[in-house]
Formats: structure tokens, C-alpha cells, sequence
């Protein structure tokens, strides 16, 4: 049975997500989170044990209840949304602007998309081609669904509640993210990971509700509470990660971050993959023929790393090469550059340039044979050859150019800025409380409660 409010089409003609309000207070309730993007021909699954029922999502006043506990989500090129029942009869047409959410009956039932399962309310944005799908959820609950995707949720209930308020400030801190889109937050690392009900723990869910309402205060007023896994020993100041120094994001000691995972780390990586990473980032080195640190920051992070290419050499942050390599495959930017490789047999020679009488010793097994493109060629048994203005000499011997390998050995995983989570860990198990392990990664702040 449906049953249809007349203020139904007034909200068609007046609602506007143009027109929503992204100022936020910490007494307001729910926040929107996008959880996914399709195709705006591909057709979304709504799913809710109890039915449906569509809510003004201003004053959250029922409008119109479906019995069936399945309808389809098709979305229109005009940016209109049809809902269609499971027979693809057409129930009603969401207009380009509505204001209008889709969420169980009785406002506590689960409501599945698709194969996921999330809390509270669902709408849809048309954009162009595509179709975002909105979680309207209350902050609390989201956080169910963010804390275990960001931290073990076997971890010591203490680090667990400390991650619960650091992932509340952050996300109250991060809610004009994606202002300019329609919506607050995302659901990837960008903003934080979010898992709807699917990604929730018991223990989590106890450590958000214990935490009720606490937030990361300097000054009296809610910061932005940056975290990662491990800091290797030292966390960093965020001037030196992102720009823009805050008083609260500074560096601090870490003992308790050592003897955990990724606490430590060595990987390796050539001088051709190199070449192709930084291809695939936009920039043409040519052949890596060397990388050297720099600069380091007083943690020990690299602040700038130089690229020698055989086309042109080049300085970025350490935070840019991190970007470049992978951030899962550099785990952070607090490592050291060991080289290693050169041909299988080496032969030495000396030589004078023209403008000197000082020789230079050449070891041929360690040099670069570049094409006219200044590519590197690389030939097995080939025979070295030099010409001089009257006659050439053939240099015997076998030499293999190799890729030159650099071993990155490193300290901690993640961006270093603010809490360690395995610092957190190992805090909560020498006896610390969430409070204590806060205060000891955001300098000078307070836990308040709204």
C-alpha cells in the first residue's frame, strides 16, 4: 500500500541539493557519505526487510511508504530518478533537485544497495553519465562502519576509543570535503574508509558508543586529527607533510611504535621500474641513472629527493616520490637509499677529455650505452669500441649493462602525521586511556563533549 502526502509534489518543485546548507554544528545529526558511483544506465537494488518509506530529508517528515521490500533505482539523463517496483512499474519519478530519501519504515531496519548493507537513509545524485548513491547517516553510526575499517578491531579497547574520537574530529573537521559534489564525505581513504554495517565489530561499536560525543579540542574548537599506522619511532610536523603549520600537528617522540608491524621495512626497486613509474606519473627522466636524498626533516623523514634521469634531473618532496612509487609499496618517507648493482665483470680504463690533462678512471661495466634518444640500450657480449679522429680500437671483453637496483630500507607506514595506531596499541597496553594516548599525539589539546 502506498501512502502519498500532498506536500509531495511541492518538495519536487521547491527541494535543491543546490541549496543544502554544508555549515555544520556539532549538535546537528547526520551527516552524507557517498558510498558508490554507477553508470547512470546501470540499475541500483534497494533492499529492506520492512519496506519503505520516503522522508523529507529537512525535517525528516514522512511522505510516501512501499510495502514491497524490494524496489529499483533507475536514473535519468535530465537527472531525474525513476523507482520502480519489482514488477518495473514505475511508483513514482524523483525530480533533478528533490530533497527526498529513501529509508526503511519503522527508521531503524537495515537498508541493503545492491550486495551492501548500511544504516538509516539512501538518496541518489545524477552527475552527467553518472549516478552517486548517498548514505544520509547519523555521525555516531557512521562511525560504526569507519573505525574497524581503519584499525584491528581486536585491538586493545582503550587504542580502540582513542580511534573513535580522533575518527569523529576527523570527520567533523573533513565535512566540506566534497561540498562542491552534493555530499560531505567519501567512503575511500580520501576522507575516511567506511564499510556501512557490513565493516562494523562489536568492539568498535562499543568504543564509538563509550566515546559518545567526544571530540579533538585546541583552543575550544574541533581540530582535524590526522592518523596512520606506524610512525617508525618519530611522528612529523604537518607543515612539512602537507604545508600549513597547526600547533597541535607537531612531531613527537614514538617509543611506542617501535616493535610493531612495518615498525621497520626494506624494498627494493630498479632503475627500469623507476623510469616507468615516473612515466606513468607524467614525468619522462629517461633512464634513472641515480636518486639522492636531498634533504631530511628533524624526524628523519626525506624532505627532498633529486631524480637523475638521462634526460634531465629533477627535485621533489619525498612525500611526491612516496606518491609515485605507491604509498603501499614505499610505506612512508622516513627511509635511507642503498645502491646496488653493476655488470657481471668490470674492466677499467682511464681517459682524457679534451679540455684536461687529468685522467679519469672509467669502469666500463658500470656505464650506460644511450641510444640517440637517450634511452638506455642494453646489449649482452657487446664489444666495446673506441673512436678516436684517425682510427678505432676495439675494447675485448664482456660487459652487461644491468638495472641499477635501489634498496629503500625504511621506519613506520603512513604520512607520520599525528596518531600512531600501533602506538595507540601498545599505549593502551602499558595502561594507558584514550585520553592519555590522544594527548600524547595532538600537542596541547583537550577532549571535550557536545
Amino acid at each position: 500500500m502506498r501512502r502519498i502526502c500532498f506536500f509531495l509534489i511541492l518538495l519536487m518543485m521547491i527541494g535543491s541539493t543546490s541549496d543544502i546548507v554544508y555549515g555544520y554544528r556539532l549538535e546537528d545529526d547526520y551527516i552524507d557519505v557517498r558510498i558508490g558511483i554507477k553508470n547512470i544506465d546501470e540499475e541500483i537494488v534497494l533492499s529492506s526487510s520492512r519496506g519503505f518509506c520516503f522522508y523529507d530529508k529537512e525535517d525528516m517528515d514522512e511522505m510516501e511508504d512501499i510495502d514491497e521490500d524490494k524496489i529499483f533505482i533507475q536514473g535519468n539523463r535530465d537527472g531525474s530518478i525513476d523507482v520502480l517496483d519489482e514488477d518495473r512499474d514505475k511508483i513514482l519519478t524523483l525530480k533533478k533537485n528533490d530533497s527526498i530519501i529513501i529509508g526503511s519504515k519503522d527508521r531503524e531496519s537495515i537498508v541493503q544497495v545492491d550486495k551492501s548493507r548500511y544504516r538509516d537513509y539512501i538518496y541518489f545524485l545524477v552527475k552527467d553519465t553518472k549516478i552517486y548513491i548517498i548514505n544520509h547517516i547519523y555521525m555516531e553510526r557512521y562511525l560504526y562502519g569507519v573505525v574497524p575499517r581503519e584499525i584491528p578491531a581486536s585491538a586493545p579497547m582503550e587504542a580502540l576509543k582513542a580511534q573513535a574520537v580522533v575518527a569523529r574530529s576527523y570527520a567533523y573537521s573533513s565535512l566540506n570535503n566534497h561540498k562542491s559534489e552534493g555530499y560531505h564525505l567519501c567512503n575511500t581513504t580520501h576522507c575516511q574508509v567506511y564499510g556501512g554495517v557490513d565493516g562494523e565489530k562489536p568492539s568498535t561499536n562499543q568504543a564509538v558508543d563509550s566515546t559518545y560525543g567526544d571530540y579533538v579540542s585546541y583552543n575550544g574548537k574541533v581540530i582535524s586529527t590526522p592518523y596512520h599506522s606506524n610512525s617508525g619511532g618519530y611522528t612529523e610536523d604537518s607543515d612539512k607533510v602537507w604545508g600549513g603549520s597547526s600547533p597541535y600537528l607537531v612531531g613527537v617522540k614514538d617509543i611506542y611504535s617501535t616493535n610493531s608491524p612495518n615498525s621497520t621495512w626494506t624494498t627494493s626497486i630498479t632503475s627500469g621500474e623507476l623510469r616507468n613509474k615516473f612515466l606513468q606519473s607524467g614525468m619522462d627522466m629517461g633512464e634513472i641513472l641515480d636518486i639522492e636524498i636531498v634533504e631530511k626533516t628533524d624526524s628523519n623523514r626525506v624532505k627532498d629527493i633529486r631524480i637523475i634521469g638521462s634526460k634531465k634531473e629533477q627535485t621533489i618532496s619525498g612525500d611526491k616520490f612516496r606518491s609515485i612509487l605507491g604509498t603501499t609499496y614505499l610505506k612512508s618517507t622516513l627511509f635511507d637509499i642503498e645502491k646496488s648493482g653493476s655488470s657481471s665483470s668490470t674492466k677499467i680504463v682511464y681517459a682524457i677529455d679534451g679540455y684536461s690533462n687529468v685522467p679519469k678512471k672509467i669502469d666500463l661495466g658500470n656505464i650506460y650505452t644511450l641510444d640517440f634518444k637517450g634511452n638506455q640500450t642494453v646489449s649482452r657480449g657487446s664489444v666495446r669500441r673506441i673512436k678516436g679522429n684517425n682510427e678505432s680500437t676495439d675494447i675485448e671483453g664482456t660487459f652487461i649493462n644491468k638495472d641499477k637496483a635501489f634498496i629503500l630500507e625504511g621506519k613506520g607506514y603512513g604520512h607520520g602525521v599525528g596518531m600512531s595506531q600501533y602506538g595507540a596499541m601498545e599505549m593502551a597496553k602499558q595502561g594507558f586511556d584514550y585520553k592519555d594516548i590522544i594527548k600524547h599525539y595532538y600537542t596541547g589539546v583537550e577532549i571535550i563533549n557536545k
